[in-house]
């Protein structure tokens, strides 16, 4: 399936414009194991109670299985964002983020890396802690370590 220039508008007010081109793949050999792929860039505009907003999603590659025998998934995302306020920046998964539904991943790390060489770390603990370890400076050398649950890192 292929998706392009998709617009949704909610509220009176708020809306938001998607264009771009999104590729998605799911297939199954077993019917058990599901693997999902999707790819392609994205922009994104819009407004909220916030403001305006944008941003932009490129070379994009989200990857993922999920078993439907026992629940378990497992995922990934490599690409590249650029957010009007956040700036731009790179985004590898080092290990995939794997969990058992309706859980949260129990496993995975991924590492965001701004133009500038600045980086954050992901490592899921368990299925409720996080570390994020930070480089400051780009030197590649880690400036300090926050700890934290998945919970307080998504009301950011």
């Amino acid at each position: 399936m292929a998706v392009d220039n998709l617009q949704d508008t909610f509220g009176d007010q708020d809306y938001e414009t998607i264009s771009g081109t999104l590729a998605i793949d799911n297939s199954s050999e077993d019917g058990v194991l599901i693997t999902t792929k999707i790819t392609g860039s994205v922009q994104v505009s819009g407004m909220d109670s916030s403001g305006e907003y944008s941003y932009e999603v490129s070379d994009m590659n989200l990857s993922g299985t999920s078993d439907s025998s026992n629940d378990a998934y497992s995922g990934g995302y490599d690409g590249n964002v650029s957010e009007s306020g956040l700036g731009a920046f790179g985004i590898v998964t080092v290990t995939k983020f794997s969990g058992v539904e309706p859980a949260m991943p129990d496993t995975g790390v991924a590492k965001a890396t701004a133009n500038d060489g600045y980086s954050v770390t992901l490592t899921v603990q368990d299925a409720t802690n996080i570390s994020l370890e930070v480089d400051t400076d780009g030197d590649g050398i880690i400036d300090g370590t926050v700890n934290t649950t998945l919970d307080k890192l998504g009301e950011s």
